[in-house]
């Protein structure tokens, strides 16, 4: 699907403010949403937009700047800025090829993931209401009235 401009600078707007909003608190209650940018990024802003692949890198490390150093840390020293730290945009960038990927097939999904989607279900619930029934029957006599009394 071809976007224009200014919905390609939207959908990249909604991905970099989740990703502030949730990046500056790595361990709160709401969990970073980085990894699912980048991949959202890459499947709504593959090909024509690859400028926004750079702006949330820049922006990831923005906001980790300031969240350590806002603590009166050195950025430099701390233990989450390791050589490995420095992988981001490679790791970061397979996420984004994943998106991008997957949108690539993704005009087909109508075709099949629904049915396997209703097919699966009824499998899982078939298999967990087996379950059920034998974990309650394989109970002793008196325990099956136990539960029955507790429901």
């Amino acid at each position: 699907m071809t976007r224009t401009s200014t919905e390609r600078f939207g959908i990249f707007l909604l991905l970099a403010l989740v990703m502030a909003a949730t990046r500056l608190h790595h361990f709160s209650v709401i969990p970073d949403a980085s990894w699912g940018v980048f991949f959202l990024a890459g499947f709504w802003l593959r090909g024509s937009a690859r400028w926004a692949f750079a702006l949330l890198i820049a922006e990831a490390v923005l906001i980790d700047f300031f969240v350590i150093t806002g603590q009166g840390i050195d950025f430099w020293t701390h233990y989450c800025v390791s050589p490995a730290y420095w992988s981001m945009p490679a790791y970061f960038g397979a996420l984004w090829f994943g998106g991008s990927w997957a949108a690539s097939w993704m005009s087909n999904l109508g075709d099949w993931y629904l049915p396997f989607l209703g097919t699966t279900a009824l499998y899982v619930g078939i298999g967990a209401a087996l379950h059920v029934a034998i974990t309650l029957y394989s109970r002793r006599p008196g325990q099956r009235a136990k539960c029955a009394r507790a429901y």
